[in-house]
Order: C-alpha cells, then structure tokens, then sequence
C-alpha cells in the first residue's frame, strides 16, 4: 500500500491484555474507549481522517505500508501499549518525523519517568519502583529493598486513575495494599511526599504541553491529599470559576513556568501533560507526566463547560497547528539513542 503525496499514518493499537471498555452514545450505540490514549478532541480526529491512514496494530495480517511522511502516535503508556511502541520503533523509529516518539513515551513509564526529571529545582520528585507482585510478602520485601519510607503508594501499572491506589502509612496497612493487588502483575511503589500547603490544604495543577508551550489546565484546592479531578467536585460553577481565575494569576513570570521549560525539555514529547503537587510559590511535587491524561476531554458533573471553554480551545489550537506541520515536531536529536524495545526490556 502507497500512502498519497502529505498523507501521514494515524497510529493505534489494542492494548498489551486485549482488553477495552464498551459505553453506550446518546444514540444508543455501543462505544469502544481504548485506555491510556492521546485523546484527541472530535475535530482533532475528523482532521486526522483526512490527512491520514489509520493503522491498527497488531494488523491481522503483514501489512506493506510504503511512503510513509509522518506519524502520529496515539498509544501513550509503555505498560498499556509496550507491544505497539516496540513495533513503530522497530519500523519506522529512525525513517521519518514521529508525533510523540514511542522511545519518548517509553521514558515516561512512572519509575523511569522518576528518573528523566529528577533534579529539577523547585520540584520534588518521589521515589518510584516498578515490581512484579509474585505474592505473599512481595510488597514488604520491596519496600525494604529498595529502602522506602512510610507512607508509600501502590497502584497497578497502566494505572493513571485513583483506582486501586493504596497509601500504606504503617506496617499494619498491607493487608489493604494486597487486596488490590493480583498477583504476577506490574505494580509501582511511589514514596508519598507531604504536599500540604501553609493554609493546611492540598493544591493540585494539571499543565498541558504542546510544543514548546504550558497551558494551565487544572487547579484544584482540597482538604484531602487524594485529588481525583481536575477542577474539584463541587457540582456548580464554582470549581471552573476558579481555575479560570488562576489561568489570570499564573502570569508569564510565575516560578511555575520556569519548573515546567525543564520538564518540557526533558520529557521530549510534542504534546502531553503533568499533574503537579503545590506546596508554594516555587515549591512543587511531581505525580506524574505522560501523554495519557484528558486534556480536550472535560467532564464535571453539571457545572457549565462555557467557563473554561476559552481555556480548552487555545490548548486545542495550539495542538492543531502542531499535529499537521510535521516539520515543527522535536528532530532526531530529541530522541534516546536507545530502542524503545531496550528501555522497556532492559
């Protein structure tokens, strides 16, 4: 198959486990959600049909796909996707312009991503290591092995949710970490950093990143450490309000964005996001950065979208004009010189 004169390929792929959500539209027609995607808006997507071939992997058949210009790579957690990042690596990894890298996703694995932007001033970056849960006393023997501190965090690989995190603070809290662990599966241990403000309440912010620019995308206040979305839970307008309010206060000089060009520089990707803990002014925890975050995709219960709607569509500008000018992408040099299939196998 020949690829026409521009047209690129629209990269996806089933996950690693075969397995996908189903939901029902308003149409009454069943919806397949493929986890731990770029999510593109539904414009964002209508644009890639037209400029580019869909290709499915693992394809049911070898599929000879030839002039092939560019590639915009939908798969965005190396846990979900490991086979499908090895395969565009080991097909076109080094051959032509490739919309977030799959070497690059691959560092943003949890633990190696612990290790890409430590070191950072201002940010705090927790611990992180990735284990195989074998079975009894698997947990324990990891935290002493690798010399952890209580309280620690556990969650599945491939989780980029709250569900099934479990905060250990003391000895007798493991029976709750192994009743949401199964055994023989991937799991992270995060060391839990303190992120409690002055006034003794938890700040979270989500920053999305197209190209070489931040977007404020997220700002919640809350008196629990455990934040689950992006705008806070009060079901009215009030949480939206809010974040617009600090999308004006986070100006051009904010010691945030200073923390965020060196994250941006180090991650490498043309378009994903970080969720940060804010302790102060210029004092900041990492949780997590990688591709897979909702950033175009809003919900929030029943408060009304126009608030932030002029907030969603910069960020959706900005990725549009980045998605179809392949020329503007990170070059070779933004690459690691080792395979996608050396970092995730090593």
């Amino acid at each position: 198959m020949r690829l026409k004169k521009g047209q690129g390929i629209h990269y996806r792929a089933i996950p690693d486990n075969g397995s996908v959500r189903v939901s029902v539209t308003e149409r009454n027609r069943p919806r397949f959600v493929f986890p731990n995607t770029v999510v593109w808006s539904e414009g964002l997507q209508r644009e890639l049909a037209k400029h580019a071939f869909e290709f499915w992997y693992p394809p049911a058949r070898p599929l000879d796909v030839r002039n092939v210009q560019w590639i915009a790579n939908q798969c965005a957690d190396a846990d979900e996707y490991q086979n499908a990042l090895i395969g565009l690596d080991d097909a076109f990894g080094g051959k032509v312009p490739i919309f977030n890298h799959p070497r690059r996703v691959a560092m943003t694995r949890r633990d190696l991503s612990s290790q890409v932007l430590e070191g950072i001033p201002g940010l705090i970056v927790p611990r992180c290591v990735r284990f195989v849960a074998t079975g009894p006393g698997a947990l324990e023997q990891t935290f002493d092995r690798e010399a952890f501190s209580y309280p620690v965090l556990i969650r599945p690989a491939a989780s980029q949710t709250a569900r099934r995190l479990v905060r250990v603070d003391t000895p007798f809290d493991w029976p709750k970490a192994y009743a949401e662990t199964v055994p023989g599966e991937a799991c992270f241990m995060t060391q839990f950093v303190d992120f409690a403000n002055a006034r003794g309440t938890y700040v979270r912010l989500r920053i999305a990143f197209v190209g070489e620019r931040a977007f404020l995308r997220g700002y919640t206040e809350q008196s629990s450490w455990l934040i689950r979305r992006a705008f806070g839970d009060a079901p009215d307008n009030r949480d939206l309000e809010s974040f617009m309010d600090h999308v004006a206060a986070f100006g051009s000089d904010h010691p945030l964005w200073t923390v965020c060009d060196t994250i941006r520089r180090r991650v490498g990707l043309e378009y994903f996001g970080v969720d940060l803990g804010m302790i102060g002014q210029d004092e900041f925890v990492l949780f997590e950065a990688n591709a897979a975050m909702s950033i175009l995709d809003v919900h929030h219960g029943q408060a009304d979208y126009a608030i932030i709607k002029p907030q969603i569509e910069r960020i959706e500008y900005a990725l549009k004009r980045l998605l179809f000018a392949p020329k503007n992408w990170l070059g070779p040099e933004a690459i690691p010189n080792r395979t996608t299939r050396a970092i995730l196998t090593a």
